[in-house]
């Protein structure tokens, strides 16, 4: 064979060669960068529980960005309890009833890179936002104040309804993540709510009737009772 041929097939034998390792070596490259893990990108969520001096709650949590994340959810706190107290050395009994049920939307806002530190603000919707309280008298047959001794089914009963608007403005801070970094986290949040004015209602009965006409003075000295403090723990699980 000429000498020239067989160089001319042996030069391209090598180039085949080297075609088919340089295709080999990148099919490689390419099942490897196939079978890393995806990069998460898009809107995040979890679900938190929480409890609170607005009882225990339950939210969602929206991942928006790295600095803003939103909750929505609610809190829910009842409170019935019935005790004694003596008025000038006569028994009542009392009956202290609180029911607060809520929704609320919360922004999240982290201002340090890198922090969980927060601040908070949103608006809460209540549903119910009621506190009452109701007396009565168990002494004896005859009740006794100073010199006015009456029958005791006569002195009647006593009653206060206080209730507030439904919506109301929340601002807090704390820290903690609305959606964790990772699996599950716990936060810990201090604010309060900017309620409305209160409602005032005096409700009573015989002896004490004439004491509903105070309603109206009441509801005027407890305008300033319009912040609910909030102190909260919560935990957080991505979904």
């Amino acid at each position: 064979m000429d000498k020239k041929i067989l160089l001319t097939l042996s030069f391209l034998l090598v180039v085949g060669l080297q075609s088919v390792l340089f295709a080999q070596e990148n099919e490689v490259v390419v099942e490897e960068t196939t079978t890393e893990e995806p990069v998460k990108t898009g809107t995040q969520f979890s679900i938190g529980i929480s409890g609170s001096t607005r009882g225990v709650g339950i939210d969602m949590g929206i991942g928006i960005s790295q600095k803003f994340q939103l909750r929505f959810g609610g809190t829910y706190f009842q409170f019935d309890q019935s005790f004694q107290v003596d008025v000038e050395g006569e028994p009542f009994n009392l009956d202290a009833d609180v029911d607060l049920k809520s929704l609320q939307l919360l922004a999240d806002y982290y201002p340090f890179k890198g922090s969980s530190f927060k601040l908070t603000g949103g608006l809460a919707y209540h549903l119910n936002e009621d506190y009452s309280i109701n007396g009565v008298y168990v002494g004896d047959e005859v009740f006794s104040l100073g010199e006015i001794s009456i029958d005791g089914d006569d002195v009647g009963t006593l009653g206060v309804d206080v209730t507030y608007e439904k919506f109301a403005p929340y601002a807090g801070l704390g820290f903690g993540r609305a959606v964790p970094k990772g699996r599950v986290n716990f936060g810990f949040e201090m604010g309060t709510y900017y309620n409305s004015s209160p409602n005032v209602t005096i409700n009573a009965t015989k002896m004490l009737s004439e004491t509903s006409s105070q309603s109206d003075q009441l509801e005027e000295n407890m305008q300033d009772y319009r912040f609910y403090p909030v102190i909260m723990f919560r935990l957080g699980v991505k979904i």
